[in-house]
């Protein structure tokens, strides 16, 4: 009596090794095992910065190991945390979303080179009125897959006045 009890234990733990390998082979199936993630080297730093007669100039400079293929500009109030981004022809009218995202050519900004660029943010309202600006830069590089990866660990920061 003693030995079908124990073929019973050893029954039940079979069936559940089992089933966790079968669950485990369908999980590991229909789960992606490759992240999309932005590369540990990349660095676009501000080389410059001036915001004068609501006309905001800024000089990156890419001082990473691999080429950035975009990045978004944004820029508020030295004490907010959420910052309007700027866009190639002023803001965007109604819902739609601008063009934050500006290229930075078809190869990209190659490291050890330099970009000028500079948008109208008087057109963005009251909020950029003169004073103590935080501008913040978040590089984009492009994957193999052509997805658009924000790189959260190299988002630069620079505290600008405002005239």
């Amino acid at each position: 009596m003693g030995v079908s009890i124990m073929v019973g234990y050893v029954l039940l733990i079979v069936m559940a090794i089992g089933m966790a390998g079968i669950v485990y082979s369908y999980l590991k199936f229909y789960v992606p095992s490759d992240r999309a993630e932005c590369p540990e080297d990349v660095n676009l730093a501000i080389a410059e910065a001036s915001c004068i007669g609501g006309i905001l100039s800024i000089s990156l400079e890419n001082r990473g190991l691999f080429s950035v293929d975009g990045a978004y500009v944004k820029i508020g109030e030295a004490n907010r945390t959420v910052r309007e981004t700027m866009c190639f022809n002023g803001p965007p009218s109604g819902n739609n979303q601008c063009d934050i995202i500006f290229g930075l050519g078809i190869e990209g900004l190659k490291p050890g080179e330099f970009l000028d660029k500079s948008f109208d943010y008087s057109a963005y309202g009251n909020e950029y009125l003169p004073g103590e600006k935080e501008l913040e830069i978040q590089p984009v590089v492009i994957n193999k897959k052509n997805e658009w990866l924000i790189c959260k660990q190299a988002i630069v920061t620079k505290t600008i006045r405002c005239t």
